[in-house]
């Protein structure tokens, strides 16, 4: 069957249940998560060496979780200390005392990185204003509806994260979210890894 016969063949069927809002919405999630963002995400594949494309997902389900994450480019070991944490730590890099605070693992890692590693490639959770452009693009990729309109409202208020994700997580298109925003992390850690690693330029 040729790609116009086939084509024809769809919209024949969708012509059948363009009524039925249940259906659509089954055949939107399965188009958004199954064809939409693997093609897109394929269109604009980031190439990486291969060693690394394990940590993608990995160092994105971490970045999900607010942590930052260190990466040593020679032995591909991955440490993991939380955002909140690093503005609270007074690191010396000249200090080799064990003077109590090593106790402290988020401080012992930092002193193994600085002392150990000889490359680092540090990758922070993305800032607002991407986290946000990651909502604007999934906005966009919603028909028409109720719930398009209330979350695009959301994204033009004054908190518009807290609203957008009180929208969402009630919505049917709540694991839809989950999905595109987890591609959109991936693609994130993949872009700065591609950076570092081609360019030999990692942050030490």
């Amino acid at each position: 069957m040729g790609n116009r016969n086939l084509l024809d063949e769809i919209l024949q069927m969708l012509r059948t249940f363009k009524d039925n809002r249940e259906l659509l919405e089954k055949l939107h999630h399965y188009m958004l998560n199954e064809l939409y963002v693997e093609e897109d995400m394929a269109a604009d594949a980031i190439i990486i060496p291969e060693q690394y494309v394990s940590l993608v997902k990995d160092t994105a389900d971490s970045l999900s979780a607010d942590l930052v994450c260190y990466i040593n480019p020679a032995t591909l070991e991955k440490i993991e200390i939380p955002r909140s944490v690093i503005d609270t730590l007074i690191f010396d890099e000249e200090d080799t005392d064990d003077d109590g605070e090593e106790e402290d693992i988020f401080y012992a890692d930092l002193k193994r990185i600085d002392r150990d590693w000889e490359q680092t490639i540090t990758i922070n959770p993305p800032e607002s204003s991407e986290s946000f452009s990651f909502m604007e693009q999934f906005v966009a990729t919603l028909p028409e509806s109720r719930i398009s309109s209330m979350l695009s409202e959301a994204l033009s208020e004054r908190k518009p994260f807290r609203h957008f994700n009180h929208i969402i997580h009630q919505s049917d298109e709540r694991e839809a979210w989950f999905a595109f925003r987890q591609k959109c992390l991936e693609n994130y850690v993949a872009g700065i890894l591609a950076e570092r690693l081609w360019n030999n330029e990692p942050d030490n």
